[in-house]
């Protein structure tokens, strides 16, 4: 493939205004147009390198010519990420990026161009001759026209031809649309998906068009899930063949150290997983709290507080003569119903961050004792209104299953509390329309600036103030800003510039404790 670097030298262009610049003195919409233009440079450099990193990986396989070890290196990895100064990840998501569309592109024939033209006839008159030499040379550049245009018209049609042979993936990857990252999971992705028949290789050719469409809008975290999701889809007897293999692949092991600690390691699969999770964030969530409630200062560190849980979880089962912990938490799962009835496709664990196999997930919810439960029913409302300041636990699971994250800055739900978007001290019910998920550090924040949260035709609404914004213009709640859950990114905002009536900004004050009274233990939430 040709390589054209026109946008890069454009972003270049961009780059070198900054030459001499000192960062301490750009202003804060210098520093976002800066990183705009870095970034934009960064992302289109590593679409050029990914097909030349590509190329070092097939001249340097057996029989290529060895060009990697030609230069010393063990492997085309190892060139490859000398070269970058990175890891041998980097490499490969690059040499893969760029696979994708060398991969794609079909072998270059040349047609047979004409020969020169027919031998000139020889004359006995001077002036004759001259105007034979004139017509000849007439001729001659114009079948040598016609040639340089039957050229570029085979080049053009080579062209065309070969943009048609390109998939939808490397066609996004050569445009500059996706990034050189995104490309490489989704040809991991589709390089797993076995189409043997018609029928699945045109559900494949879906697939790899959906993901692109996702890479479009999606950071590569939630790009990896959706690929995830995608295979799981295609076929349901390799989803759940993966997860066993996850299952049966489960190990912890203890290694004696010689400083006489003791060092763990190993590997969960995910529903192995969830539980030990479950309770170690709840309980680092509960000291942090009760340090923060009483004014306590906390000197353990996070990880430190998870050493404990797992140490209080042995001490509680062995003998099963402690105390209960009063440590409770709940497990958010989510799947729809058909996959869960069926036994196929994925579930998304909000504990873990992580899917389950919807098999794996049928027996996990069995040997646990879960009860399935429709949230909204009538013993679970999920509007309050004036009768109770705090969200109940069905409010708490709602919001997520709405939210699925910090609507402001995306942090996950186990670190969120839910907001009321009128406060109570204002009116505001505990009803569900008047409640978003917040993180603590987003919380203390809309109470003490001019930011404010209001939701308007069943989405949420993030407002700056007009210091920020002098129009401010509602942006979309963080899932939907990475286009991760059904809304449309892009879409208008409400046609309102400011706030509801009903949500006024700021407030004063310290934020309002979102905890919902139980019996003692903290939640997830």
């Amino acid at each position: 493939m040709s390589l054209s670097t026109s946008r890069f030298a454009s972003g270049v262009s961009g780059v070198l205004t900054l030459d001499g610049v000192d960062v301490r003195d750009l202003a804060g919409g210098e520093l976002v147009s800066a990183n705009r233009t870095f970034a934009e440079v960064f992302v289109e450099l590593k679409r050029l390198y990914a097909p030349v990193a590509a190329q070092i990986a097939a001249r340097s396989a057996p029989g290529a010519g060895g060009l990697a070890r030609s230069q010393g290196f063990g492997s085309p990895e190892q060139m490859v990420a000398a070269g970058l100064g990175g890891t041998l990840a980097e490499a490969r998501m690059l040499i893969e990026a760029g696979r994708t569309v060398l991969d794609a592109e079909p072998e270059n024939d040349d047609d047979d161009e004409d020969s020169g033209g027919e031998d000139a006839p020889s004359y006995d008159d001077e002036e004759l001759e001259e105007a034979e030499r004139e017509r000849q040379r007439l001729e001659t550049e114009r079948r040598e026209a016609e040639r340089e245009r039957a050229r570029e018209e085979r080049a053009r049609a080579r062209e065309a031809a070969r943009r048609a042979a390109l998939t939808p993936l490397a066609r996004a990857l050569e445009d500059g649309e996706i990034t050189a990252d995104a490309a490489a999971v989704i040809r991991t992705t589709l390089e797993g998906l076995i189409a043997d028949t018609d029928d699945l290789r045109a559900r494949k050719a879906d697939v790899e068009a959906t993901l692109v469409r996702r890479a479009l809008r999606s950071n590569l975290g939630r790009l990896r899930s959706a690929c995830d999701r995608a295979a799981a889809g295609f076929d349901a007897a390799q989803t759940h063949a993966r997860a066993t293999r996850l299952f049966e692949g489960r190990g912890v092991f203890f290694t004696p150290q010689a400083d006489g600690s003791v060092r763990l390691s190993g590997s969960l699969d995910p529903s192995t997983a969830a539980g030990v999770m479950a309770f170690c964030t709840a309980y680092v969530t509960r000291e942090f709290r009760a340090a923060r409630d009483l004014d306590i200062p906390e000197t353990r560190t996070a990880p430190q507080m998870r050493a404990d849980a797992l140490a209080l979880m042995a001490e509680h089962l062995i003998g099963c003569t402690a105390a209960p912990t009063g440590v409770t938490t709940t497990i958010l799962v989510e799947v729809d119903l058909d996959s869960l009835v069926a036994r196929a496709g994925l579930a998304t664990n909000h504990t873990t961050g992580t899917t389950m196999d919807a098999g794996h997930l049928r027996r996990w919810c069995a040997e646990t004792g879960v009860i399935p439960a429709v949230l909204g029913g009538p013993s679970q409302p999920l509007d309050l209104g004036r009768a109770q300041r705090l969200a109940s636990p069905a409010q708490k699971l709602a919001l997520v299953a709405r939210d699925g994250a910090c609507v402001w800055c995306g942090a996950p739900p186990a670190w969120c509390d839910a907001h009321h978007l009128r406060h109570w001290s204002d009116g505001g019910g505990t009803d569900l329309d008047n409640m978003a998920l917040l993180c603590r550090s987003c919380h203390t924040r809309i109470h003490t600036t001019d930011w404010t949260i209001t939701r308007r035709h069943g989405r949420t609404w993030i407002i700056p103030p007009a210091h920020v914004d002098p129009d401010r213009t509602p942006m979309p709640a963080a899932r939907e800003r990475t286009g991760t859950d059904g809304n449309r990114p892009g879409a208008p905002p409400p046609a309102a510039s400011t706030q509801d009536a009903d949500a006024p900004p700021g407030g004063d004050g310290a934020p309002e404790e979102e905890r919902s009274p139980s019996d003692g233990g903290a939640h997830l939430f």
